[in-house]
């Protein structure tokens, strides 16, 4: 979370790739944890941690974008 506020600065490139950068610091733990703890082939953890993951959190992320693009000014409001 820290990282993707650091690199999101309320510009649509930059709040795209921190939650892109994000996603991908949670997948390559994932896929750490299956080739170090299971023993798992690099390949076979890409493939069972990665792959069935990735069209639901494209989903996450475009919500995301979505619902921040939106209340943005709702919060710049109150923040004054």
């Amino acid at each position: 979370v820290v990282l993707i506020g650091w690199i999101g600065r309320g510009v649509m490139l930059f709040d795209v790739l921190a939650l892109l950068i994000g996603t991908c610091v949670i997948y390559a733990c994932g896929v750490f944890w299956l080739v170090a703890v299971r023993g798992n082939p690099p390949a076979a953890a890409l493939s069972m941690g990665v792959l069935p993951f990735l069209p639901g959190d494209a989903l996450k992320v475009a919500a995301a974008l979505s619902i921040s693009r939106l209340a943005r000014p709702l919060m710049e409001k109150y923040k004054k």
